[in-house]
């Protein structure tokens, strides 16, 4: 669950489309497992890779509080 979930660097999309990373830090997430139901999943056919062969593995957090630095261009 670590590896999956800890991730410490957000991207997002601006006005254009133009992309933004930016720096975060909170205490490690306390994840529960999920039931996940998929009524439709187009991504990888959309890329022309075969659909997962596997069943998803979902996991839920009540949230952590989170510090962001500053926006950078990507």
């Amino acid at each position: 669950q670590h590896w999956f979930a800890e991730r410490y660097r957000l991207y997002t999309a601006g006005p254009g489309g133009r992309l933004y990373y930016g720096d975060i830090a909170h205490e490690p997430w306390s994840l529960q497992p999920a039931e996940l139901t998929i009524a439709e999943n187009s991504l990888a056919a959309a890329h022309g890779l075969p659909a997962p062969a596997v069943e998803p593995v979902a996991y839920y957090s009540r949230g952590r509080e989170t510090r962001v630095w500053p926006l950078q261009h990507l």
